[in-house]
């Protein structure tokens, strides 16, 4: 068994593998990002730093993370905890964790997806953009936008171009019967919606533990009913 958790370890964490991480902070809240594998060595697993807003963090000792990887070969992804050892200064910091020790098996696709038609507002900096959230899962949600604009000393003006991968949005999803939504979700990709509207593809990377309670009872919902 341990050879073949040994052989596991090498097929999923090889230096450059994609590897999402999840811990829940000091105020409580649920963070989710995206990293690197930077070494598997003898004793430590060592992941690149993830970024926020093009800083990087430092996770202190002690820190639990939830790591999900993704298989292909099995069309498969695992996930594991391990915890954070210590924390490696450099160009792109490190972060040094223990070895994981257990392994369990999940879908390839991590959240179910569920179409729904829901109004929200995203906010960005100084950009405002108000649409439809047309499916959503524990995750993330896409959203086909309405207006998309900027607040100037000369009125509203068009914004859409300033839509760029990587923005962390300030979400606002409004639910029938049930409380606000609330989230910051970082645009993964931009797409064109129907009538050549813009589309947000946004990844849940903020949010509370009661934000979080309302988006699974909500999905919970919409689960009986499908």
């Amino acid at each position: 068994m341990a050879e073949d958790n040994g052989a596991l370890l090498k097929r999923l964490f090889y230096p450059g593998a994609e590897v999402n991480l999840e811990f829940v902070d000091e105020k409580n809240l649920f963070k989710n990002y995206d990293t690197l594998v930077e070494d598997l060595e003898k004793e430590y697993l060592v992941l690149q730093a993830p970024a926020d807003r093009d800083k990087y963090l430092q996770l202190e000792e002690g820190r639990e993370l939830t790591l999900w990887c993704e298989a292909d070969w099995e069309k498969l992804a695992y996930v594991t905890s391990v915890f954070v050892i210590e924390n490696r200064p450099g160009t792109v910091p490190l972060l040094v964790c223990c070895k994981p020790q257990r392994f369990e098996r999940s879908s390839l696709r991590r959240y179910t997806r569920y179409e729904v038609d829901l109004g929200c507002v995203c906010t960005a900096d100084s950009i405002s953009t108000s649409g439809r959230v047309t499916d959503i899962s524990l995750g993330g949600c896409c959203v086909e936008l309405e207006l998309v604009s900027r607040d100037s000393e000369f009125g509203t003006e068009d914004a859409s171009s300033e839509l760029t991968m990587g923005l962390n949005f300030h979400t606002v999803i409004t639910i029938p019967d049930q409380p606000e939504l609330v989230f910051i979700g970082q645009a993964a990709r931009i797409f064109s919606a129907d009538e050549g509207k813009p589309g947000l593809a946004l990844e849940i990377r903020e949010i509370s533990s009661e934000n979080k309670e309302v988006l699974k009872n909500y999905l919970f919902q919409l689960q009986l009913m499908s």
